[in-house]
C-alpha cells in the first residue's frame, strides 16, 4: 500500500512539474517575445523556444536567426538556464513608415526551467543555420520493482 502511495505522489509531483511549465508557456505567449513595443521601447526581448524531453536528455532548440555565435552566453544555476545575447543589426534610420514590425533587436534573454535530474555539468551547445540547439542529459527514472507475495 506504501508503494502505491509513494508512486501516486511522484505522479502529482511530475503533473505539477509539468503544469508549472505550461503556465510559464501561456505567460510567455502572452507578452510575446515580437511584440512590437519591446523594440521601440528597447526592453529585453524573448526569442522563440522549443523544448523536448526524451529518455536520456532535454533538447532546447531556440530560433535566433541573425545573431552571432560570440554574441549569445548561456549559463546555469540549479535547474535553470538562462540564455541571453543581443541582436546588433537594426533597421535603416532612413524610412518613411514601418509597414510591418515583427523582427526583435538589442538585448535578450529567456530563463528556462529545466525537470529534475537535468545533469547542469553536462550541458552541450551548438548553433546552426540560425538555431541554437542546448542538449541537457538526464538521469533516467530509476524503476521501480514491485516484491511479489509467496
Amino acid at each position: 500500500e506504501i508503494y502505491y502511495m509513494v508512486d501516486d505522489t511522484e505522479k502529482m509531483v511530475e503533473r505539477m512539474r509539468k503544469m508549472t511549465r505550461e503556465i510559464e508557456n501561456i505567460f510567455y505567449s502572452l507578452i510575446g517575445p515580437r511584440h512590437p513595443v519591446r523594440l521601440i521601447s528597447g526592453n529585453r526581448w524573448q526569442p522563440y523556444t522549443d523544448i523536448y524531453e526524451l529518455d536520456d536528455k532535454v533538447v532546447i532548440k531556440m530560433e535566433l536567426a541573425g545573431v552571432s555565435k560570440d554574441d549569445i552566453s548561456i549559463t546555469g544555476e540549479h535547474n535553470y538556464l538562462i540564455v541571453s545575447g543581443i541582436r546588433k543589426e537594426k533597421p535603416p534610420e532612413s524610412f518613411k513608415n514601418y509597414n510591418q514590425v515583427e523582427i526583435n533587436y538589442g538585448e535578450f534573454d529567456r530563463t528556462l526551467i529545466l525537470p529534475e535530474g537535468a545533469k547542469m555539468d553536462k550541458v552541450t551547445a551548438e548553433y546552426k543555420d540560425g538555431f541554437l540547439i542546448i542538449t541537457v542529459p538526464k538521469t533516467r527514472k530509476a524503476k521501480k520493482i514491485k516484491i511479489e507475495e509467496e
